[in-house]
Formats: C-alpha cells, sequence, structure tokens
C-alpha cells in the first residue's frame, strides 16, 4: 500500500516508514475505530483516552486468541501498549496519544 520506494518520508522522520506505520497509523486508526464503535467524540479528550483505555485492555485478549497475528518483537516491541499514552491537548486542538 505505501511502497517505500515511492513514498516520501521527509514529514514522518526520524520513523521510518515501516515504524510510523507500526507505532502512528496502526494505533491512531484502532483507536478511532474503538471510538467510532462506541460513539465517542474524537475531538473530545475525555472520550480519546476512554477509547485508547479500551485498546489497552483488549491487547492481551487479542494476543491470546490470535497469536499469529502478533507483532514480532523486532519489528515493533514486545509491549502491546508501547507508544501509547493518555491524550493531551497541546493547546493548538492537537491531541496526542502517543509518546
Amino acid at each position: 500500500m505505501f511502497p517505500a520506494a515511492t513514498t516520501n518520508t521527509d514529514s514522518i522522520q526520524p520513523f521510518g516508514l515501516r515504524d510510523f506505520i507500526g507505532q502512528v497509523l496502526v494505533p491512531e486508526v484502532g483507536m478511532r475505530l474503538i471510538m467510532q464503535d462506541m460513539h465517542l467524540d474524537m475531538n473530545d479528550p475525555t472520550d480519546k483516552n476512554q477509547g485508547v483505555a479500551v485498546m489497552r485492555d483488549s491487547a492481551s485478549y487479542g494476543t491470546s486468541m490470535f497469536p499469529e497475528d502478533s507483532r514480532a518483537e523486532s519489528d515493533i516491541g514486545d509491549d502491546e501498549s508501547e507508544g501509547v499514552e493518555e491524550v493531551e491537548d497541546d493547546g493548538n486542538g492537537d491531541h496526542s496519544m502517543f509518546e
């Protein structure tokens, strides 16, 4: 979907393309899908925290039930919630849930 040879990675530095997808895009999309399923407001930091909490709580279930789909330690890390923290408003209306 994002061929490394044709994808400009300047805007995602210091991440490489694979790290950006695994550590930023996948958790963000997962949190947003959870929020959508729960009919939560994407612009409300409290609702985002609730979406992150559900994602964290379900991580152990997912890795137990679907071990063949689990991330390899060498790819991303061994902690299901790595890179995810409480949502904070940076004062510019942007919210971040990553460390």
